[in-house]
């Protein structure tokens, strides 16, 4: 079994479920001998082989993608094996690789503490009607803002490429229109992926009026805004 990776393979009556799971872990942030590089490669590659010999991905021809990503994935994330030398980039360089496959019964669960704190702009968004909108706003934060101003961009990216980009690269399945929801509510909260940054300048409207904000991110206070953060996520 590797340190920080083990993994099974569920099969149901109808479907398949390969399941990888981080275990056995009491806090990665007090383990400074921790080798996150080689810890990286090692539980990749073990990631790699579990889904090609215990998942039925590698050898469906109507989803010949799921092959060609275990292949260029992995040789893609490799690349990045030795720059990394930290906790959260382990965790999303094994997010991105487990994403890539959009396989909703494809999971990876860490238990690794990587003692970053989680923080917001002042405000959550969810997806509604085809759009990022505000969905919750301290408005001792960010006082411009209401509920249902919809975002238009982020340091001139557009909204939907913003989501795409932040979570969906990431975590769920933009083809799934019922993962939008989630993942426009994880859009403006930081949990520390080092592998995009936080959106700086964004652009707002409401009822024809732009509205543009320079975002000041702090910590959230999850025992105060983990109700609203949650009904974003549409739960």
């Amino acid at each position: 079994m590797f340190r920080y990776l083990i993994a099974h393979l569920l099969m149901l009556a109808i479907s398949s479920t390969a399941s990888v799971a981080a275990a056995d872990v009491e806090s990665a942030e007090n383990d400074e001998s921790t080798d996150w590089s080689t810890t990286f490669q090692d539980d990749i590659q073990a990631a790699r082989r579990i889904i090609l010999e215990s998942h039925p991905g590698p050898v469906d021809t109507l989803n010949p993608g799921f092959g060609d990503w275990l292949e260029s994935g992995f040789e893609q994330q490799m690349t990045l094996a030795e720059s990394i030398d930290t906790a959260d980039e382990y965790v999303y360089a094994m997010l991105k690789f487990v994403s890539g496959f959009r396989d909703g019964h494809l999971n990876i669960r860490f238990d690794v503490d990587r003692g970053t704190a989680a923080r917001w702009p002042g405000f959550f968004t969810t997806w509604r009607n085809g759009a990022v909108v505000v969905h919750t706003v301290d408005t001792a934060i960010v006082s411009e803002l209401a509920e249902g101003d919809q975002l238009r961009s982020c340091d001139g990216q557009a909204a939907e490429k913003l989501v795409r980009q932040r979570v969906f690269d990431f975590q769920f399945d933009p083809a799934l229109p019922a993962n939008w929801v989630p993942a426009a509510a994880r859009a403006f909260v930081d949990f520390g992926n080092p592998f995009v940054g936080v959106p700086k300048h964004c652009v707002f409207v409401r009822e024809n009026r732009e509205i543009a904000l320079e975002l000041e991110w702090r910590e959230v206070s999850w025992d105060d805004r983990r109700d609203d953060y949650t009904a974003a996520r549409g739960r």
